[in-house]
């Protein structure tokens, strides 16, 4: 595509596309990045068990690779986020409802939780390795909090949804970023819940045209599960 291209300031989608455009060339750029955010998942999970260690140096590692697989991957898709990425697309109205949004996420978590401990699910605790190696809260909510809701939401939210949904449409798109979201996590435990957190967050995405009310959603819903934690 030409360098006149031009995006749909919503979407995405090029304006002046095909009717059929080719859907590996779309698939390929979307599963590329899935695949290598899951070796930075995976890599975090055996550089710990390789070393019998849960020292969240091995999460900032990871932290750090993904950030940078996904602004190399932002970088070369920059006029097609552009939009999303404005900060003139957010309004009162869209930041009301990424709050409710989190309330709503928050709410379902708390029942979902509830619910695994009936079943026998172990409890999951976010911020176990930073006060076993006594790292500041900070750290913690940077990592846990402000690293996902910025590079998670470009990640799945941005250029994943906006690749599959120029092959299935909308809709698919929207189900099929948040299963692969799901599995990102390398956790069965949490693959429904992350599977409805994808929803929540892509549904965002498609209602207000915008990547920052759903990194709102997402910094508000993780951090708020960080001081429960060292509250409780």
């Amino acid at each position: 595509m030409g360098e006149a291209a031009r995006f749909c300031s919503r979407c995405g989608v090029p304006v002046d596309a095909p009717v059929h455009p080719p859907r590996w060339p779309e698939l390929k750029v979307a599963l590329q990045l899935w695949v290598v955010l899951i070796l930075c998942s995976g890599g975090v999970g055996i550089a710990m068990h390789v070393t019998g260690s849960e020292s969240p140096l091995h999460e900032l590692v990871g932290a750090i690779a993904s950030a940078v697989l996904v602004i190399a991957f932002a970088v070369a898709m920059r006029r097609e986020l552009a939009a999303a990425l404005s900060p003139a697309r957010v309004t009162l109205r869209s930041i009301l409802i990424a709050l409710v949004a989190a309330g709503f996420l928050l709410g379902f978590i708390r029942l979902y939780l509830l619910g695994g401990s009936l079943i026998g699910f172990g409890e999951i605790r976010m911020i176990e390795s930073f006060e076993s190696a006594r790292w500041p809260l900070w750290s913690a909510i940077v990592m846990i909090g402000v690293e996902p809701a910025v590079f998670e939401e470009i990640a799945f939210r941005g250029i994943i949804y906006q690749r599959l949904q120029r092959v299935g449409g909308p809709r698919e798109a929207l189900v099929v970023q948040a299963a692969m979201f799901s599995i990102i996590h390398l956790l069965p435990a949490v693959f429904i819940s992350h599977f409805v957190i994808g929803l929540t967050l892509g549904w965002l995405r498609q209602r207000t045209g915008s990547l920052l009310p759903g990194m709102i959603t997402h910094f508000v819903y993780n951090t708020v599960l960080v001081f429960i934690e060292v509250l409780y």
